[in-house]
């Protein structure tokens, strides 16, 4: 190997990856030249330095600062949660009261399979409907209840039924827009885009 080249290798001994043969070789050169014996070593220090760096632990108060900002974030995201979930939840339930309260709803009951009951009121008025139920049955593990409107044969989506309460009052998703009733199947967890099984129940509007 010329000289020139042994030059170069300062760099791959400092960080010991010479093969062995290279490495005599090397080692050779160093005891005459002092420019490269000033560079391995100079070049050995920052090496030994870097790796301290990188096993030392954190000092313990920059790990506890970051905790604290970790759980500063995810306790105000979790209180900016709640308050959307309690804003939505006020707004539904007054929203429940309106439909109950307008001057032109009516009520029809009926009964789903599974000894439960099931009674539908509708306002035209307000344009929504609200669906009270009881006595169901929790769905086994990975279903859920889907509400349905009913818009003369053609089913619509009108949302999900908590799966842990077996009575709820739910406020259908969206406006009736003339739907001829309601009707309520098992779907997979999430809902579906379209009923995948047949109706527990299917409960008409009544006649305003």
């Amino acid at each position: 190997m010329s000289g020139t080249e042994l030059h170069t290798l300062t760099g791959s001994y400092a960080l010991y990856s010479l093969p062995d043969a290279e490495r005599g070789e090397f080692e050779r050169h160093l005891g005459d030249c002092e420019a490269c014996a000033v560079e391995v070593r100079k070049l050995s220090e920052t090496a030994t330095r870097l790796g301290l760096a990188v096993s030392a632990a954190p000092p313990c108060e920059l790990r506890d600062r970051v905790l604290r900002e970790i759980t500063t974030v995810w306790q105000n995201q979790v209180a900016r949660d709640a308050q959307e979930e309690g804003h939505r939840g006020r707004q539904r339930s007054e929203q429940v009261a309106q439909v109950l309260a307008a001057p032109d709803a009516k009520a029809k009951s009926g009964a789903p399979k599974c000894e439960a009951r099931g009674m539908v009121v509708v306002s035209p008025s307000e344009n929504r409907a609200v669906f009270v139920v009881s006595g169901m049955e929790p769905p086994s593990h990975g279903k859920m209840y889907q509400l349905w409107f009913d818009d003369h044969g053609t089913m619509r989506s009108a949302g999900l039924i908590d799966r842990v309460a077996t009575s709820n009052t739910v406020l259908p998703d969206g406006p009736v827009d003339g739907a001829s009733g309601i009707g309520i199947t098992v779907e997979p967890a999430g809902g579906s885009v379209q009923p995948t099984s047949a109706p527990l129940a299917l409960l008409t509007f009544p006649t305003v």
